[in-house]
């Protein structure tokens, strides 16, 4: 898999990226020094943005086995991406922050929206 395309699929249809970070966490030979974080920073430039996708542009195994790629992506609207992974296989996933269940709410307070919260 290559970690560009898959970032690039897994951002389409959502809301502006604000910032991120993308580990390659995969196992190394003890000589082989394990690579940094790619980071795009808050406030990024167009050119900070083309960099990091530059970066990411390798390949990976996302086969079963173990996690290579660890990761966070956080968007405009408060919800984020991060990486899921069982038994091996692994992807981004898109996270929202859930509603309060009603039985939650104290009997005095009215039930209120998420956006009350």
């Amino acid at each position: 898999m290559n970690a560009q395309i898959e970032f690039n699929n897994f951002i389409v249809g959502k809301p502006d990226v604000i910032c991120a970070y993308v580990h390659d966490i995969g196992w190394y030979d003890d000589d082989e020094a394990q690579p940094a974080r790619i980071e795009l920073p808050l406030g990024y430039t167009d050119e900070q943005y083309a960099e990091f996708m530059r970066k990411l542009d390798f390949n990976y195994d996302d086969g079963y086995g173990l996690q290579q790629l660890d990761g966070v992506v956080w968007f405009k609207d408060g919800s984020w991406g991060d990486r899921g992974e069982y038994d091996g296989g692994e992807w981004w996933q898109h996270q929202t922050r859930p509603n309060v269940p009603s039985y939650l709410y104290p009997p005095e307070l009215p039930q209120h929206t998420e956006e009350d919260i």
